[in-house]
């Protein structure tokens, strides 16, 4: 059960009140949970005071809920592969781009370990706070990810140490304690 002042009570509200950026009968279930996963990760982080909103809960597919792509880097947004699957979610603070200035808030939330094809991860210098959810051990797929800049403190999720194909993990400029998992040494 949700609060009714939750980020995922606010995203299902909006996904049944006012989203037609999907069909029900006829869109994948897993692409219908990417979406709520998003709607989620913008409530949680204080999406409707970012300083540019570039797509985000609108009625396009959220493989458009971007700036732009560049290459195969999508710049303040997300990136989906061929299925239309989410994997690349790149909203890192460069305020010297218009694109660029967004400034989330808040924590991450679990839900964010449900992205079970995204690759890249990348939220440096933003607000974000509280622990690293351990859900991101879930990520199998993750090659990068990228939290520098950040007031996130706790430790590191030993869960992290299931990610077999993580190449390049930045957290530096956090408040982290602790020591390094040993199960990051897997990697």
């Amino acid at each position: 059960e949700f609060k009714d002042d939750s980020p995922q009570a606010e995203a299902l509200s909006w996904m049944i009140t006012q989203d037609t950026g999907y069909d029900i009968n006829s869109t994948p279930p897993n692409l219908i949970l990417e979406r709520f996963v998003m709607a989620v990760f913008y409530w949680a982080l204080d999406g409707p005071n970012w300083d540019n909103q570039h797509h985000f809960l609108t009625d396009l597919p959220i493989c458009e809920w971007s700036s732009g792509v560049f290459g195969d880097v999508a710049f303040d947004g997300v990136r989906c592969d061929d299925q239309g699957s989410l994997d690349v979610l790149y909203i890192t603070e460069w305020p010297d781009f218009p694109w660029g200035v967004r400034k989330l808030s808040g924590s991450l939330p679990t839900e964010i370990g449900l992205l079970s094809q995204m690759f890249y991860l990348s939220l440096g210098g933003n607000d974000l706070t509280g622990e690293l959810p351990s859900e991101l051990g879930l990520l199998t797929e993750l090659t990068f990810i990228d939290f520098r800049k950040q007031a996130v403190d706790g430790t590191i999720p030993t869960e992290l140490g299931l990610l077999s194909n993580l190449e390049k993990l930045i957290l530096y400029d956090n408040d982290i304690s602790g020591k390094i998992p040993s199960e990051l040494g897997h990697c």
